[in-house]
């Protein structure tokens, strides 16, 4: 079996670590050889199998952010001399950058992912453009989350991507709602609290909506940079006992069966984990249209509910129309949510096109 490689900055956090994390797990499961680069290890990572070996480059982050580009490179360099892999997948900017030079001159296939809406990444609009750009000229192969995400690229990239939908952990498509109360106005929001995901206008949504349902709650989970900014501008809207941040969760699955509807108010995304984990769940989701991946998942109307960017009004008339659907509509549009990502991003699915691509590869 093939020796895989996994490049990412941590194992903690986001979508994209939580991507890793489950594919690499599935491949060691499968009898492949499997480890990940990482800058460090961190506290409260995603669960690895046994079977995957770690390798950070540093013994700490702040080991790391004190050395320079360059010895961040040889000390990867190293690593995959001395791990010789047959495949290398890099996630996210920075690491794909230093992955590209540090792989000069060695044999093996590369595969870059595309993890966000790229014409809204920082990097495609800094001095660093051209050399992450070079990554996909470069590279093997290129796996996208969403058709919406090819454009982006030159024909020639374009021939080399694959669309692989994020993988769902099982856990979400095993646990289910079953318990659906059109008298029950509880909201669940899961992400990075950044600028990305806009809560100030779900804040200004929720606040609408408490207009007519004055047992509204809204339950965020998620950190982030924005989190004091986020907080003080709830007691400003005098929302408090109302919005709750609750921090990082592990177990979201058990949080969103409670719930009775989800929420995204992204300005853009790449394929929305939460939302997609959510609508496994079977819990009715409301998304705004952002570009891209929410268009991927929800079948507007039928398995869920878009909503305009960056419009609090139009979201909170979302909110208002979902809480007026009776119970049996309510379990109608959790139950084509589950089917949806049962389909497109049941880690089976997922996983099959994975291997198809890494077994493709010289």
């Amino acid at each position: 079996m093939k020796h895989v490689v996994f490049a990412i900055g941590s194992l903690h956090g986001g979508g994209a670590e939580r991507v890793v994390s489950v594919w690499a797990s599935a491949l060691a499961e499968k009898g492949y050889k499997v480890s990940v680069i990482v800058y460090s290890r961190l506290e409260d990572e995603y669960q690895l199998s046994d079977k995957v070996n770690v390798y950070p480059i540093a013994e700490s982050q702040k080991a790391c952010n004190d050395m320079s580009i360059l010895k961040r490179i040889k000390s990867i360099r190293k690593l995959l001399k001395d791990l010789n892999p047959n495949v290398v997948i890099s996630f996210l900017q920075m690491m794909q950058i230093y992955m590209r030079f540090a792989g000069l001159g060695l044999k093996y296939s590369r595969v870059e992912t595309i993890r966000i809406n790229p014409w809204k990444s920082e990097i495609a609009n800094s001095k660093f453009s051209k050399i992450w750009l070079s990554c996909f000229k470069k590279c093997d192969a290129l796996i996208l989350q969403s058709e919406d995400q090819r454009p982006f690229f030159n024909e020639k990239v374009q021939k080399k991507a694959i669309v692989i939908p994020n993988p769902i952990n099982k856990k979400y498509l095993e646990i289910q709602k079953t318990e659906y109360n059109a008298s029950s106005h509880k909201i669940i929001a899961a992400g990075r609290l950044s600028a990305q995901k806009n809560y100030k206008m779900m804040i200004d949504a929720i606040d609408l909506v408490s207009k007519k349902y004055n047992d509204v709650s809204l339950k965020i989970y998620g950190n982030g940079n924005l989190g004091d900014e986020l907080c003080e501008y709830i007691k400003s809207k005098g929302l408090s006992d109302r919005i709750h941040l609750m921090g990082r969760s592990n177990e979201l699955y058990n949080e969103y069966s409670k719930a009775d509807l989800y929420v995204m108010s992204s300005d853009y995304e790449g394929l929305p984990n939460a939302l997609a984990e959510a609508m496994a769940i079977g819990l009715p989701c409301i998304s705004t249209d952002c570009k891209t991946g929410p268009r991927d998942l929800i079948d507007d109307g039928k398995n869920g509910f878009l909503t305009p960017c960056n419009d609090a009004v139009a979201l909170a008339e979302k909110i208002k129309a979902v809480f007026e659907m009776t119970d049996n509509e309510q379990r109608e549009i959790g139950k084509a949510a589950n089917k949806k990502i049962s389909d497109y991003c049941g880690e089976k699915s997922s996983l099959e096109k994975l291997i198809m691509l890494i077994e493709g590869l010289k």
